[in-house]
């Protein structure tokens, strides 16, 4: 039989755009509100500066996470015959992905409003939780004026950045505990990379492959082991095209040095309540909180109280 190439690599170019959305849709990604824990001095800091901290994939609190997914690939990979992903090829996606791990940064949210795990990860119990509306957050509106990346800068410490921008992509979704579904997803997307390397010689070849790389990269993000599965973690992922030398910043937490973006957003956060930790048990904590956002601004926030029995 006589294959139309060109007929089979529009079709191919269709089957690589249509495997995951390139540039999510607002609507479909950043749709509902959900829960940021942590402690009362990030929560300050969120709220006097307008901006949420992303923190470097290869630094979250699952230690093992990233290994978990690179060697899930691999297994994957060695289960199956490919017609044109030869080893080396595998190994160039390997390098590329390590590379993209490195440059993505990422901001955890929870669809949980009263996660016992979460308190305890982020805010020894006595923290809070923010139910952030991601809809108003990041409407495209606001990508063309009013989002903007802090840089490290004395001078010039923030630069706007916009929808459009060839520097700085996102990606968001629940994340995805169930080691079926994840080598599933692995297997589809190799297969289509497998496809794509008959086509080496198309002009748009190299394009096709970065979109199904730049789709494998934010999906290993999406990936943890399925002893986390309380969390029922939502996430944001912000993934930097380039250095980050000029826009890096670090805080410390237990020991370590952990690198960030900060992104800032013009006027105050979409927050549409408070919760306060199971173990702050002080009555002063509700009638504070309540008096910060009102001096910042935030009227009408809905604040309450975990409903976990903790005592001590």
């Amino acid at each position: 039989m006589v294959v139309d190439k060109k007929k089979a690599f529009e079709y191919l170019q269709f089957y690589a755009d249509r495997i995951h959305p390139l540039i999510p849709d607002i609507d479909t990604f950043f749709n509902g509100s959900y829960f940021h824990y942590t402690s009362i001095n990030s929560l300050e800091q969120i709220i006097n500066n307008n901006s949420l901290r992303f923190t470097r994939s290869d630094f979250l609190n699952d230690r093992n996470e990233i290994i978990h997914s690179i060697n899930l690939l691999k297994q994957v990979y060695n289960n199956h015959n490919w017609n044109h992903l030869y080893a080396r090829k595998f190994k160039v996606i390997l390098r590329l992905i390590n590379s993209f791990i490195k440059n993505s940064f990422i901001l955890s949210l929870s669809i949980n409003k009263d996660s016992l795990a979460l308190w305890g990860i982020y805010s020894n119990f006595t923290g809070y939780n923010i139910q952030m509306n991601l809809k108003r957050l990041f409407h495209e509106h606001i990508w063309e004026e009013s989002v903007l990346i802090k840089t490290n800068r004395k001078i010039n410490r923030e630069r706007y950045i916009q929808r459009k921008d060839n520097t700085y992509f996102l990606f968001a979704g629940n994340v995805e505990y169930d080691f079926k579904q994840q080598k599933d997803f692995l297997h589809k997307i190799l297969l289509a990379i497998d496809d794509l390397h008959e086509y080496e010689e198309e002009s748009t070849f190299e394009q096709h492959f970065l979109n199904l790389l730049w789709c494998l990269g934010n999906n290993i993000l999406m990936f943890k082991d399925p002893t986390y599965h309380q969390e029922e973690e939502y996430r944001i992922i912000l993934s930097v095209k380039g250095s980050t030398s000029n826009t890096i910043q670090f805080r410390t937490n237990n020991g370590v040095f952990i690198p960030f973006l900060e992104l800032g957003f013009k006027g105050n956060l979409p927050i549409e309540s408070v919760n306060i930790g199971p173990k702050n048990n002080m009555d002063v904590a509700i009638k504070g909180i309540k008096s910060f956002l009102n001096n910042k601004g935030y009227k009408n926030i809905m604040i309450s109280h975990s409903n976990i029995p903790l005592r001590y």
